[in-house]
């Protein structure tokens, strides 16, 4: 099984703690995806935008969006809305 990171180009960005990159995994009708996308547009967060199907598969997940964050310390996938909000608040 390929993993996430080597199918990934991620894209880079920096904050407070280092670089990060950060991956959004959307559905094309999916109106949070929408709201979370245009969150990070308007915080100056660089994103690459994914398609969900890839990352449920293969983490057995129902739910859109998925926001996945890389930074020198690992990685995590944040999957609650409110929690995506707290994140990009902090950057």
């Amino acid at each position: 099984m390929i993993s996430l990171m080597k199918m990934s180009a991620h894209i880079a960005a920096k904050d407070l703690r280092g670089e990060y990159m950060v991956e959004l995994y959307t559905l094309p009708t999916c109106g949070i995806c929408h709201t979370i996308k245009t969150k990070l547009e308007q915080k100056g967060i660089q994103f690459e935008e994914k398609d969900f199907g890839i990352v449920a598969k293969q983490m057995g997940l129902d739910r859109a969006p998925v926001l996945h964050i890389t930074t020198d310390d690992g990685e995590e996938y944040i999957m609650s809305p409110s929690k995506m909000n707290q994140w990009i608040s902090r950057q």
